[in-house]
């Protein structure tokens, strides 16, 4: 039997070391074979929890993000569970909510095999062998209003960049520099920040697809495509810190 989804409400996708596809729902995790047509429940422990984030490391470990149910590693077919000490009643009020780190928006490993984590209060450098997080806030207070970064990505330099509900920061993990979008005005909410194969950098906003453009560090809409139509479909600029 092919089998069907235990929910329609799909959160987030990731391909698994094997070909297939992980399907994070908001009632757990599954595994859809595309050869197969076929679906199945990835792990009966995740049954029930909310799938926010997926990432697949250099190693082939599965992480898997909830929301506020932590982190979970699933390593040769063993399944570890990351979770921190947090209030149990908290506010998840849109940016105003209370910190917490049991709520895991996504998982970055970088070229240098470091792990970078993000979780409902910013984010932080992972350590997978003790459950650590260092918050890059702690050290870093004008990261204070990037309390719900969507994605993270390493720049060619090294540099990392974290995208969210608050607009785009870079950090360089090398000297421990943090440097906000140069622009306040240009702030918008970005959910996904990808580079393609060609080393193009494209931004999934609110109003639209932008092209980061290289050198320039300025947001170009990608027009005349559809669905990716900036909303108000007028050409224009948002000015940002130079991205190499």
């Amino acid at each position: 039997s092919a089998g069907r989804m235990s929910d329609e409400s799909v959160k987030c996708l990731a391909e698994a070391p094997d070909g297939s596809v992980l399907v994070g729902t908001i009632h757990g995790l599954q595994q859809y074979d595309p050869s197969a047509n076929a679906i199945r429940e990835y792990r009966k422990e995740l049954r029930d929890k909310l799938i926010i984030s997926l990432f697949v490391d250099s190693r082939d470990r599965v992480w898997v993000g909830t929301f506020y149910d932590g982190l979970y590693c699933v390593e040769a077919g063993r399944l570890r569970h990351y979770s921190w000490d947090e209030p149990v009643s908290v506010d998840v009020s849109y940016l105003k909510g209370t910190p917490n780190r049991n709520c895991v928006r996504c998982l970055y490993e970088d070229g240098e095999g470091r792990f970078w984590i993000s979780v409902y209060g910013g984010v932080g450098q992972f350590d997978p062998q003790t459950g650590r997080i260092d918050m890059l806030r702690d050290r870093h207070p004008e990261l204070d209003s990037f309390k719900l970064v969507r994605d993270i990505l390493q720049m060619k330099d090294g540099d990392l960049v974290g995208v969210g509900d608050n607009g785009r920061f870079r950090y360089d993990p090398a000297s421990d520099v943090v440097r906000k979008n140069a622009s306040e005005e240009a702030f918008t909410q970005t959910n996904q920040l990808e580079r393609d194969s060609d080393g193009r950098y494209w931004l999934a906003e609110v109003d639209g697809l932008h092209r980061l453009r290289v050198g320039s560090g300025r947001l170009r809409p990608a027009l005349g495509t559809g669905n990716v139509t900036p909303l108000d479909n007028t050409p224009h600029e948002l000015c940002c810190h130079p991205l190499p």
